[in-house]
């Protein structure tokens, strides 16, 4: 009962935001995505780890969906798997990282965590 609840209220979230802002005629764009998961960061609460984190996966989605549409246009078979393995591995790597500041929830702890792999822009931001 619950999981019915929790994926009805993420059709919703999809419906009400991200559909509301497609104009007509045009496809969605990396401005829907964003918006989208601002409210999903929102809706979650106001806590700098989950603001963080979605538009981080904001950026991450609009990343594979390039890789994705590389990997379609190429005619090369093993160049469509190599695209493969390399969009798999930038969402594994990609999600793994931006799902610290999910975890820990503070800015302070968050920065902290990303400065501890060596390969982090916020920690310099937010310093």
């Amino acid at each position: 009962m619950m999981i019915y609840f929790i994926v009805s209220l993420l059709c919703h979230r999809f419906r009400d935001v991200y559909e509301r802002l497609i104009q007509n005629g045009k496809k969605p764009g990396f401005f829907q995505l964003l918006a989208t998961q601002t409210v999903g960061a929102v809706w979650h609460g106001l806590y700098p780890g989950y603001i963080i984190f979605f538009i981080q996966s904001a950026t991450m989605i609009a990343g594979s969906r390039v890789l994705y549409r590389w990997q379609q246009a190429s005619q090369s078979s093993l160049v469509k798997r190599l695209l493969v393995f390399v969009n798999f591995a930038y969402t594994l790597l990609s999600l793994n990282y931006s799902s610290i500041g999910f975890m820990v929830l503070s800015l302070h702890e968050t920065v902290t965590a990303y400065g501890s792999v060596y390969y982090s822009i916020l920690e310099r931001l937010f310093q």
